[in-house]
């Protein structure tokens, strides 16, 4: 019977466990970036003519119609792939204006997560872009700066999606969100960062600190990128986050602190994470100036693959911040 016991309590405490950070202070009136210069790693030509194009089947449910889409840009030569790409959510109903989100996703995976995600928000009202990745981040046979080059184009396509959905009549342009997963949490606070029209952000499983992120995380593909910066640069893999933290400086959402508003944020990480650890995500809640913060039961991946309660978090933020009905 103890035994038991001790089985329910783990199931319970697996379930139901979870540590949250209620943000402290009040909701400042304006986007920290409103203002601001342009953050030039995240620049690019706004008169430049990019046209949108759809492609794929269409798919229509009772709540939205689903295209994919895509943008012929490229801003980086490191960047291969010559196309923005992403999943687009819009209301059946466009007499009505909506608020607009860009998701941002991981470094891997099957793209089946990022609409999962995405038609938890069209249903609910958002009008969604769900960004594609063009190539593979951390690759190990590539310097740093190739994916430094990654993120800051990951970054402008994201911005370029906002310029799409802003032009759309039934968007309310005060009302645009980001929400990234895992390495899309880093997109979407530099994104963020650099946009003021971004009024609320959602991370999941995701912080800052990216010297940090390299030296501690399990995840293979930065296992891999170590091993083989450590040899290009051949240097002591102690040394390897000091030698290339000048690098990666730009892209780390930690050098932008000042432009992001901590009343505007939620973080949902998870408490087991051995990818993101936990002492990194503390590190990222301090320099965030302490948002809301939620610790769930589980690792990387279950927190993500377990996406309604992670998605349920970041909606009633959303509510929140957005002031949505």
């Amino acid at each position: 019977m103890p035994r038991l016991v001790a089985v329910l309590a783990l199931v319970m405490l697996a379930v139901t466990g979870c540590y949250h950070y209620e943000f402290q202070g009040p909701m400042s009136a304006e986007v920290p970036t409103a203002g601001k210069e342009e953050l030039a790693p995240f620049a690019y030509d706004k008169t430049a003519e990019v046209p949108t194009r759809f492609f794929g089947k269409t798919e229509k449910t009772k709540d939205y119609i689903t295209r994919e889409i895509k943008w012929r840009v490229r801003d980086f030569d490191e960047t291969k792939e010559k196309h923005a790409k992403g999943y687009f959510y819009e209301p059946l109903d466009k007499t009505k204006t909506y608020p607009a989100l860009v998701i941002l996703p991981p470094t891997g995976g099957p793209y089946k997560l990022v609409k999962e995600f995405a038609k938890y928000y069209a249903k609910r009202g958002f009008v969604v872009i769900g960004m594609r990745r063009r190539e593979f981040f951390f690759r190990p046979d590539k310097p740093m700066s190739y994916t430094q080059k990654q993120i800051q184009q990951a970054v402008i396509d994201a911005r370029r999606a906002i310029d799409y959905m802003d032009e759309l009549p039934y968007v309310d342009k005060d009302r645009v969100a980001v929400m990234g997963i895992s390495l899309g949490g880093i997109v979407g606070a530099l994104t963020m960062a650099s946009d003021e029209r971004v009024k609320a952000a959602g991370f999941i499983v995701s912080a800052a600190h990216l010297p940090d992120i390299l030296a501690s995380s399990g995840f293979r593909r930065v296992r891999n990128l170590r091993s083989g910066l450590a040899e290009q640069a051949d240097i002591p893999r102690a040394q390897l986050v000091e030698y290339f933290r000048p690098q990666i400086k730009e892209v780390d959402p930690a050098t932008y602190a000042d432009r992001l508003d901590p009343s505007r944020i939620v973080m949902v990480n998870a408490a087991m994470d051995d990818i993101v650890v936990k002492d990194v995500v503390l590190k990222t809640h301090e320099t965030y100036g302490k948002p809301e913060l939620y610790f769930v039961f589980g690792g990387h991946y279950t927190t993500i693959g377990m996406s309604g309660g992670a998605n349920e978090k970041v909606y009633q933020h959303f509510r929140k911040v957005l002031a949505l009905r």
